[in-house]
């Protein structure tokens, strides 16, 4: 079989399998949205969704872009920068018109229309089954990183990313224009768009490969887009200060070793899953190494990026897919998609009528989505405005996107990718797991502290209580004390 039959597009418009990659599309969105809908709540359980609404607010109301942090007393007038700023403005508008339900939904819409991408693209090269069964693995790999943050949101452009390079290459077409379009926007929506120049650089130097005769006008085409992608990733209010900061935490690599997204793949049932995908896309795509070598190339780049740093399994599970799918499909003809018939065309009214049935039903019985109490200390707060603590705070690390959004300066919260460095956070950590209470006074004490919120059964509490600081309040939640007085 020629390289031109293996790389034709499969279906058209008008097609039965046109018609089936819709149907797959309807049922993937109904079904994921129905599920996050269900489990809504565990969407808020990450406290950085209460400071990305409250820039949000901020940027909405100021109708300007910050460039230094005013939001903690410890890294108060540094540089920082909004870099996800519209993904943030979306979660405020959500918050402000629908409360925390409209959280949700932005993000379970942002989630599910991205599966339905995936599950159309998929039908048209693999067979049902294992559309199926690749889906719920997704579904497994990311669940633990479907939250209402801006790296959900921009889960739709990423995939549309994606699906306009693969469409390109196979087609042997220059990538279509309107992908700039969504550069701008995922260069505005979250740092992570980097990602993409790496994925557009291989995909293109796979098309340049088999360009043949054509290899120098294919690869200029690609060059000429890939330089027109920089020049609109630079289209934001920062212009290429996301890079920057990009280079600048993974340069020093402080906060890494301390945040729980930052760590190596766990051997969890999502972790175990996502090492499993990986050696099975490698196997399947070594099967012809030449002819994959460049696509192998990304899978093993993916892949050690997800085992490295658990946070990358998102963009593994949303982007190895796609990328294995027609070559997996030519190789071994059992993957390939079954033929169509017309019948699939009459289904689509009934489709997309219960897939608006169960996502109606499943939104009106589900209960009202509230944040997680683990980051939300609301009675603590309460209790400390009470009895009438000013000053400094040393809160919690999970408390500090909550004490923002409440409008109380922060000791440390999460934007840690540009503040708390140069040897805060390892300070931070020394001192609070330190059995004596010295080093943490005396970093309280250096910051000019007064008070602190911290969880309760942590050992800050019990380290301050053995120091002489006065007990305000305590629950399930949090601890509030005041420091001694003079």
């Amino acid at each position: 079989m020629s390289d031109a039959a293996l790389d034709r597009v499969p279906g058209d418009a008008a097609s039965p399998e046109a018609s089936r990659a819709l149907a797959f599309a309807l049922c993937a969105f109904a079904a994921i949205g129905a599920l996050l809908t269900l489990v809504a709540g565990e969407l808020l359980n990450d406290p950085d969704s209460h400071w990305h609404i409250a820039i949000g607010r901020w940027i909405v109301e100021n109708r300007a872009f910050p460039h230094a942090d005013l939001w903690s007393h410890t890294a108060r007038g540094e540089g920082w920068i909004a870099k996800e700023w519209l993904s943030q403005v979306f979660l405020y508008a959500a918050h402000h018109l629908a409360g925390w339900r409209g959280v949700t939904l932005l993000a379970t819409l942002a989630t599910a229309s991205s599966m339905a991408m995936i599950a159309a693209w998929l039908s048209l090269r693999l067979r049902a089954t294992m559309v199926v069964g690749v889906l719920a693995l997704l579904l497994v790999l990311a669940s633990p990183s479907i939250m209402a943050r801006p790296h959900v949101l921009a889960l739709p452009l990423m995939t549309l990313w994606t699906l306009g390079l693969l469409t390109a290459l196979e087609r042997r077409a220059t990538p279509p224009w309107w992908l700039l379009g969504v550069m701008v926007a995922w260069a505005n929506a979250h740092a992570g768009f980097t990602i993409g120049f790496v994925s557009a650089g291989l995909l293109g130097l796979e098309a340049v490969r088999k360009a043949g005769a054509a290899w120098f006008r294919t690869g200029l085409q690609w060059a000429v887009f890939l330089l027109l992608a920089l020049v609109c990733s630079c289209l934001t209010p920062y212009g290429a200060e996301a890079y920057r900061v990009t280079f600048k935490l993974f340069g020093s690599g402080e906060p890494l070793g301390y945040l729980t997204e930052w760590q190596p793949l766990a051997l969890d049932m999502a972790g175990l899953a996502a090492m499993g995908l990986l050696a099975a896309l490698l196997c399947g795509l070594g099967a012809n190494p030449w002819r994959n070598l460049l696509r192998i190339i990304l899978i093993a780049i993916l892949g050690w990026m997800m085992l490295r740093y658990s946070r990358f399994a998102l963009v593994f599970a949303f982007t190895a897919p796609l990328v294995v799918a027609t070559p997996l499909a030519q190789r071994f003809v059992g993957l390939a998609a079954e033929a169509a018939d017309s019948a699939a065309a009459r289904t689509l009214p009934f489709l997309a009528a219960g897939a608006a049935a169960i996502l109606i039903a499943v939104a009106m019985l589900a209960p009202a989505p509230v944040p997680s109490p683990r980051s939300t200390p609301a009675a603590a707060l309460a209790a400390a405005r009470a009895a009438g603590l000013k000053g400094p705070v040393y809160n919690d690390y999970a408390f500090g996107g909550y004490l923002i959004s409440q409008g109380v300066p922060t000791f440390v919260d999460g934007r840690t990718d540009q503040l708390f460095l140069g040897g805060f956070l390892t300070a931070l950590e020394r001192a609070r797991t330190s059995p004596l209470p010295d080093a943490l006074l005396a970093l309280l004490q250096s910051r000019q502290v007064t008070w602190a919120l911290v969880a309760t059964g942590q050992a800050e509490a019990s380290l301050l209580d053995s120091a002489g600081w006065r007990l305000i309040h305590r629950d399930s939640v949090a601890t509030v004390l005041a420091a001694p007085g003079p």
